[in-house]
């Protein structure tokens, strides 16, 4: 069964409307979720940066590696 013209037309509307605020919601959200990563990486920088330079002094670049390392064990391990 075939449907009418113009309620195909509306219908078709509608899917594209509807896909349109999906893709913009998807890219909103992931653009929220790399701010909240930085913001992790961040935190994380300063903790190991505060807590841990007066112990043992380290470069920036063995505190990048190691923040990535502990953001990377929070990623796998709430996954």
């Amino acid at each position: 069964m075939n449907a009418p013209k113009p309620i195909a037309a509306w219908l078709h509307k509608q899917v594209q409307a509807h896909s349109f605020a999906s893709l913009l919601g998807f890219a909103g959200l992931f653009a929220l979720s790399l701010l909240a990563l930085a913001f992790t990486l961040w935190v994380i920088y300063a903790t190991i940066w505060l807590g841990f330079n007066w112990l043992v002094p380290h470069s920036h670049g063995v505190r990048l590696c190691a923040s990535f390392a502990v953001l990377t064990i929070l990623f796998v391990s709430n996954a």
